[in-house]
């Protein structure tokens, strides 16, 4: 079990990770800057929000994220894609994981006080989500795999593992592409045909193609959550078997991941099906609540 604390946290934007504190042996971590995230995830097709404020960041880097958002509305008016990703990772010293993936679609800063704060929204997929399309055909017996490979290569996010397990078995019998196939459109639409159609699920987690069925989980291991790994107050249930927990901030509780679940009052085996993260480097804030469906 990794110990929950002496958090730990890094902010990449495009090619350059912003200094937002660092870890001394034997001193443990200076905060340089003051940051507060939050990420919402589904296991929807809808796409991941991330949203960063950065407090006083310096003047320099200001502009940077000026210049940044001014290409990207520029881009946007042209109908193009101007690539900015985003990248946030978080946890602690010596487990610190990635925990949102995405492209950022708003920067702006503004002077609060006699504090300057630069607000960054971001989204896992979002602009590839709305705009991209696509033109290829096979000729002949086409593997599923093939098809989800340049279906995602269109959205410039990689192939995941569950939906290279998912194209392993469609290939067994319920999906075939004996006669070629032609893929044409948006590529949203063409994923709606391969996969829900199927009934399955697809989503972007974190840059990759997610695909699940109906009560399937990631092959990840299962996060075991009581009060000794983390588990934050009591659990409360929802309609239809559901229930909303909170945790100790764990990159490890994501949309489609097995959590056992151990309370006083709540019991049972969960696919969590929604999550929000939330921190704040400077504050109290280092959590991570999860909405999931009994297994």
């Amino acid at each position: 079990m990794t110990d929950l604390y002496d958090r730990a946290f890094s902010l990449t934007i495009g090619d350059q990770e912003i200094s937002i504190q660092q870890y001394i042996p034997g001193k443990g971590t200076e905060h340089a800057l003051r940051a507060r995230f939050t990420v919402e995830k589904t296991g929807s097709s809808d796409p991941n929000f991330a949203k960063v404020e950065i407090y006083n960041l310096g003047e320099s880097n200001r502009r940077i994220m000026q210049a940044g958002s001014d290409l990207a509305t520029s881009f946007a008016k042209k109908k193009l894609i101007y690539d900015w990703p985003l990248v946030i990772s978080a946890g602690y010293v010596g487990s610190k994981a990635q925990i949102f993936s995405g492209d950022i679609v708003f920067c702006d800063s503004r002077q609060e006080g006699t504090e300057w704060v630069t607000i960054i929204e971001a989204e896992d997929g979002g602009k590839q989500y709305r705009s991209k399309e696509i033109s290829k055909s096979f000729d002949g017996p086409t593997p599923v795999a093939s098809v989800l490979n340049e279906l995602a290569k269109a959205l410039g996010i990689g192939l995941g593992n569950s939906a290279a397990k998912f194209a392993a078995g469609a290939e067994q019998g319920y999906l075939n592409f004996d006669h070629g196939v032609v893929l044409h459109g948006f590529v949203v639409k063409l994923l709606d045909k391969y996969v829900s159609s199927a009934g399955y699920k697809w989503s972007i987690q974190d840059s990759q193609l997610q695909v699940l069925g109906l009560n399937e989980v990631l092959l990840d291991e299962i996060v075991v959550l009581n009060k000794g790994t983390g588990l934050v107050g009591s659990p409360e249930r929802g309609e239809k078997g559901t229930v909303t927990a909170t945790s100790l901030l764990q990159p490890s509780i994501k949309p489609g991941r097995r959590v056992d679940l151990e309370s006083r009052m709540v019991n049972g085996t969960y696919i969590a099906t929604t999550t929000r993260v939330h921190g704040d480097n400077w504050g109290d804030e280092w959590h991570t609540v999860f909405e999931g469906k009994p297994l």
